[in-house]
Formats: C-alpha cells, structure tokens, sequence
C-alpha cells in the first residue's frame, strides 16, 4: 500500500477519472479540506489545496499535518490522467520551514497511521463522488 523510495513515499490508490470527473473529484477534495480542517479531527488536518491543470494531467497538492505521537507535515500530490490509476506521492516536510525533509522514523511511523485514512476517504470517491454532485 506504501513504498518509501528516497525522498518521498507512493501510496496506492486504485481510482481512475475520465475527463468529465476531474472536476467532481476536485470538488471531493474540497470537502475532504473541510473536514478535515481540525476541528473534528484535531490529530490530522488537511489544508491547503491547490490544483494544477496541465494538456493531459491534473495535479492536486495539499499539506497534512498529523499531531498524535509526532507532530509531523506532509506534502502530498495526486496526479490524474484520463483513464489511468491516480498516482499519490507523499513528501514529508519540515514543521519549521516547510521544505522537504529526510524520511524519519517519526515521518515513516506517522505515515503508517495517515495513509490508511487518506486511502479510505479517497476510495470514497469511487463508491460516492462519481455518482452524485458533491
């Protein structure tokens, strides 16, 4: 479900998106940034969302921010194209700065805890966003 190779981590997501879904999947992440925002979840908190369009790619990013044993910041990218698998790429960040950060062990444990929650909310797309306007 995770691999972690070098400076970031690939979180397997079997979600494909024809072209007239991109936008109905980016109102999906919207929500997930609004609930998400820490007031119910307090230990994760999704913000941040900012979309890349390019010819054949859409390319989504936002933080996480996950407080429960450690206090750590992920970045994470969604790339899209029509038809194929989603690829989800997580980076970890430094709290301080902001920037990219070596993996850890504080990184790698907190990941093993938010990639089951990210997966489950993002699998809900398929089961819920495609068939109705969110």
């Amino acid at each position: 479900m995770v691999r972690i190779e070098d400076e970031e981590a690939a979180l397997e997501v079997p979600i494909k998106l024809q072209e007239k879904e991109m936008k109905i999947f980016h109102v999906f992440l919207e929500s997930l940034m609004r609930i998400y925002d820490g007031k119910f979840f307090k230990e994760i908190i999704f913000d941040n969302l900012l979309l890349n369009s390019l010819a054949d790619e859409r390319v989504w990013s936002f933080r996480v921010k996950y407080s429960e044993d450690y206090y750590v910041n992920f970045q994470i990218c969604i790339t899209a194209k029509e038809n194929r698998d989603i690829k989800i790429k997580v980076k970890p960040l430094d709290a301080i700065s902001g920037r990219i950060a070596r993996w850890e062990t504080k990184y790698e444990d907190s990941l093993k805890k938010i990639a089951p929650i990210l997966r489950k909310e993002l699998l809900k797309f398929t089961f819920e966003g495609k068939n109705k306007n969110i």
